[in-house]
């Protein structure tokens, strides 16, 4: 049995963190494929709002609306609104 040592630096900072982005975009896509969708369509969707995003922030806009929410589920609809 080999001691316990420390692992190399450029593991713990780069090798581990890559394989992890990995195994999220494979779980993901699975996922994605599950529910009937395409992963390609669904990354170039999520990057078309990134750069939406990015633009209104490069354009001066700093309001961000990732995910529009029904009219039933956004808190003005909530009863009593949202200050409970």
């Amino acid at each position: 049995m080999r001691g316990g040592g420390e692992i190399p630096g450029w593991v713990d900072i780069g090798l581990i963190p890559a394989l992890n982005l990995v195994v999220a975009l494979l779980v993901s896509g699975i996922v994605v494929l599950l529910i009937g969708e395409s992963p390609v369509d669904s990354v170039r969707a999520s990057l078309r709002k990134l750069r939406q995003i990015l633009d209104q922030v490069n354009g001066g806009g700093v309001r961000v609306d990732l995910t529009p929410l029904r009219d039933d589920l956004r808190p003005h609809a909530w009863p009593g609104g949202c200050n409970k």
